[in-house]
């Protein structure tokens, strides 16, 4: 498989890279421009339906999205780079401003971009509707927007500049305050207002909700070299717990999934990297049981039902249709409802049994009885190599703990809830395809094994060598059907959740 890797300028300029950090700016978890995975298209197709009558070439594409900054260091907006796979590489192909409106086919800083690109993939990225110019959109626009590494303010700017023009994908901008110049805070911003109440009830004095990767510093890494790597990993994000409250447009809570979107950057409140572990498996669900209605409860359900519906009346013809079906029945059939109503009556359990030796069919069933939430199980063994990484080991743990501890109100007379986490498999900078997804998770077990080589080891200021971490996670929500997607916007080859 060709290599898409980053480099210097002039690496770049000779076709020996793809691309470069230079013109971008840096966060925790994206060390490199914002690179989607690579993807598939057809150009110069022509669809009827979904049928092709015209086939056309396959290529393999890449974009790559820099920033661009003012002299304050601000994001104002982006250049968006396409590669293409030709001739066993990757090589840049064309080149847009105005978020994929439309692409020229030079560039001073690409000096290979000349003549990569055919006549034909230059006709459908300048033709609204292609295939490719809807993959290339679709792409970029969802890697930008699910990034959390990127800087609240900056990414809401991106997301603007880069939005997915052919399919008009409404993308709702991060939460969190604008940085002035100068001033590149990423504290947490206004919460999401909860659905159908406004009643909060304030915390405890020292009650800590600022951690590690956010308002300037940087996210915990173990091992400290993980957060220059490009190879793959996890990211825990630590989220400020927001109630579901009521939904007073419809029946019951909104679903927390929709909450964590609308306030994802401002409910961050500090963040985790740590190798992909071993034995990591996921387990999805459904609760099933038996059920039965006899014929009886079922005539009876239908009296209630047309009553709901069509009121007395209804109930009433419904009565008479139940009676008539009885009465146009046989005597043994007659006898059992009489024996089964007498029965019922009299509270003796079991009397068409008794004096027949049958019982009404009950029906029975397996029928769907409610989602299950998906549990999650990790275990990290931490080796420190010095004591700087035995510091990074020792504030990963405090961050977990403390994370999951409860909080009290100022006035003592309540107990909120902890922290919450949203869990990620990185891959190539982005959302690993082929591991499993996460929705917003709760830390419900952490157990620490200070000695976990077998014998007591410590540096000399008495930390320990080595300490292993076991977590189990749980998901806030059931996984639904359409949290995956369909074929038509999330390929088939991507795992989901």
């Amino acid at each position: 498989m060709p290599e898409f890797k980053p480099g210097t300028r002039e690496e770049v300029e000779s076709g020996a890279a793809q691309y470069t950090n230079t013109e971008t700016f840096i966060n925790e978890g994206s060390p490199a421009p914002i690179v989607p995975n690579k993807t598939s298209s057809m150009i110069g197709q022509v669809r009827r339906g979904s049928r092709v009558v015209k086939s056309g070439t396959r290529i393999y594409h890449r974009s790559v999205v820099y920033p661009v900054k003012n002299s304050s260091g601000a994001v104002t907006g982006s250049k968006r780079v396409l590669y293409i796979e030709k001739n066993g590489t990757y090589q840049p192909a064309a080149v847009s401003t105005d978020g994929g409106a439309s692409y020229s086919f030079s560039d001073p800083q690409f000096p290979t971009m000349e003549g990569v690109a055919g006549a034909g993939l230059q006709k459908d990225l300048n033709i609204s509707g292609s295939a490719i110019k809807k993959d290339v959109d679709k792409t970029v626009a969802d890697r930008v927007r699910g990034d959390e590494s990127i800087l609240p303010a900056d990414r809401a700017t991106l997301i603007e500049s880069e939005k997915n023009t052919e399919t008009k994908d409404p993308v709702p901008p991060p939460t969190g305050p604008t940085p002035t110049d100068g001033n590149r805070s990423t504290e947490p911003g206004p919460q999401p207002a909860q659905f159908g109440t406004t009643e909060s009830i304030s915390e405890n004095a020292g009650t800590r909700d600022k951690f590690p990767g956010i308002g300037g510093s940087g996210a915990l890494t173990y091992p400290l070299n993980l957060r220059d790597s490009r190879q793959d990993k996890m990211q825990f994000n630590m989220i400020k717990y927001v109630a579901p409250g009521l939904d007073n447009s419809n029946f019951g809570s909104p679903p927390r999934q929709q909450q964590f979107r609308e306030g994802e950057n401002g409910n961050i409140i500090g963040r985790v990297f740590l190798p992909i572990p071993n034995g990591i498996t996921d387990t999805t669900g459904a609760s099933w049981g038996e059920g039965t209605i006899t014929p009886l409860q079922a005539a009876l359900a239908q009296v209630a039902m047309q009553g709901i519906k069509d009121g007395a009346t209804g109930a009433i013809e419904a009565l008479k249709d139940q009676v008539g079906k009885v009465a146009g029945n046989s005597a043994d059939v007659k006898t059992a409802l009489q024996t089964t109503i007498a029965g019922d009556a009299a509270g003796v359990q079991g009397l068409l049994t008794r004096t027949t030796g049958a019982i009404l069919n009950p029906n029975l069933e397996l029928l769907f009885q409610k989602p299950t939430l998906r549990p999650f199980d990790f275990t990290f063994k931490m080796s420190a190599r010095s004591v700087k990484e035995a510091d990074e080991i020792i504030r990963i743990i405090r961050f977990f703990k403390q994370g999951m501890a409860p909080i009290r109100s100022a006035s003592n007379l309540f107990i909120k809830s902890p922290h919450t986490f949203k869990i990620r498999y990185i891959h190539d900078g982005g959302d690993h395809p082929f591991l499993n997804k996460f929705k917003e998770c709760a830390l419900k077990n952490l157990t620490v094994n200070y000695t976990p080589e077998g014998n007591y080891a410590t540096f000399r200021d008495g930390k320990m060598i080595s300490y292993q971490i076991t977590m189990s996670f749980q998901e806030l929500e059931p996984v639904f059907n359409d949290d995956y997607g369909n074929s038509q916007n999330t390929p088939d080859t991507e795992l989901g959740f």
